[in-house]
């Protein structure tokens, strides 16, 4: 039997606190099968809440695996690691060491005076389902009765129930470049400056490392999978050491259009391959062999040709909707599960500066695919339609859009210094 748990600490050193009630719970015969990224959201609070309650959270889900325990057992167990912790009273909405909930218990559904399952408030919270759709994005959550904003009464998926949120927390995706020649950012990043990039990105709960080593810009030269890996490989080693034994940590993403490459990375134990040539050869076969989350992007050409792009006199969107369709037949057809796949419309590949603008407002158009997306516009050329700024000043316009694409429910925002962009959407939700 499979459970879900939701963490949430808001007192003391929260990160730690997280990791500790983890470990309490392996420790107490509960293997993790799995662990979302951290999340940082507002404390819910009452009207006139009293003065130091207003601390912002940090909220991860564990799925677990129960073996021949009972909800009932877990329920006092969690409740006991609490009182372990040091989580005093019961007040609600007080500040707490820690919080565990039981969110999901298989399939069971629960309504005593001492347990509800599903959680009666799971469907209605952003930063329980931001993280539970980045673990499970297709898991159906049992009716749990009646939707506040929609007037539903039916069982959906974690991403569809996210999709219905007021309020929706996005996935955040940090660009790292170990390249020379990219666009923006080119020659920046190093091993002497990548341990204090990791603290930031733990400090602001960024979500994915994307690690690219192989510019995409206009004109770029294009390199050898071997040159790839030379560059990947030393970063890769480092992130896995800077997490040594944390259980709660960013997803690593790679960024390539090579299956040698995207191989000896998911052997490292990479989460996720971001590859930029839509399907390019052979990629079928590796997905078919790991498990794996694979970005789906649409192109023309790699590296992006300014001359190549959407026909002018079609529609953008619907001509993306065709080629999307015609991926996930063949995703389909080979067996290959969806809830792995994330698609990126690939702003600024094979658009024109219109193009890309039009996808951009018209994003939720997208969402009749039961596939979670990523957008890319950090510091794009498109900017150039209402900025005069270098693609380095263009932070500013780029979390701009963030707050926009975030409202409209994009899932994942992958952006240069995007623990910037966390600061911006934590003074926006505050």
């Amino acid at each position: 039997m499979v459970s879900y748990v939701g963490l949430g600490s808001n007192l003391g050193h929260r990160l730690q606190n997280l990791e500790l009630a983890a470990k309490q719970i392996i420790k107490a015969g509960f293997p993790i099968l799995k662990a979302s990224p951290v999340y940082e959201t507002p404390a819910l609070l009452p009207p006139k809440a009293l003065e130091g309650w207003n601390r912002p959270f940090l909220n991860a889900v564990l799925k677990i695996q129960c073996h021949q325990q009972t909800p009932k057992k877990l329920l006092l167990l969690l409740k006991k690691m609490e009182k372990e912790m040091g989580r005093e009273g019961s007040i609600k909405w007080a500040p707490r060491v820690i919080d565990l909930d039981i969110l999901l218990f298989g399939k069971e559904i629960i309504n005593s005076s001492e347990l509800h399952i599903p959680h009666p408030e799971l469907i209605h919270r952003n930063f329980v389902l931001a993280p539970l759709k980045e673990l499970d994005p297709s898991l159906i959550i049992p009716s749990i009765g009646y939707h506040k904003e929609k007037n539903i009464k039916k069982s959906y998926t974690a991403l569809e129930y996210f999709r219905l949120l007021k309020s929706k927390l996005p996935t955040w995706m940090s660009i790292l470049n170990a390249t020379p020649d990219s666009f923006s950012d080119g020659g920046e990043l190093h091993l002497n400056n990548f341990v204090s990039i990791l603290h930031k990105i733990s400090n602001y709960c960024v979500h994915i490392v994307d690690l690219g080593a192989e510019s995409t810009r206009p004109r770029a030269i294009p390199i050898s999978s071997e040159e790839e890996w030379q560059r990947l490989k030393p970063y890769i080693e480092l992130f896995f050491r800077f997490y040594t034994d944390k259980i709660f940590r960013p997803k690593l993403s790679v960024d390539t259009r090579y299956v040698k490459t995207a191989r000896k990375a998911l052997d490292m134990g990479v989460d996720i391959i971001n590859d930029v040539g839509g399907l390019s050869n052979g990629m079928i076969e590796l997905l078919k062999n790991t498990k794996a989350e694979y970005i789906l992007m649409h192109s023309i050409t790699v590296p992006a040709d300014s001359k190549k792009t959407l026909p002018i006199n079609k529609d953008p969107v619907n001509e993306i909707k065709k080629w999307l369709e015609e991926k996930m037949s063949i995703l389909e057809k080979q067996k290959i599960l969806l809830d792995r796949i994330i698609f990126d419309p690939g702003i600024g590949f094979g658009k024109t500066a219109d193009q890309s603008l039009e996808i951009l407002k018209r994003i939720h158009e997208f969402y009749c695919f039961p596939l979670r997306i990523v957008v890319g516009h950090s510091r794009k050329s498109f900017m150039k339609l209402f900025s005069s700024d270098s693609p380095k000043e263009r932070d500013p316009e780029s979390a701009g859009i963030s707050l926009s694409l975030a409202e409209k429910g994009v899932d994942i925002l992958r952006v240069h210094e995007a623990d910037f962009h966390a600061r911006v959407m934590k003074g926006f939700l505050s």
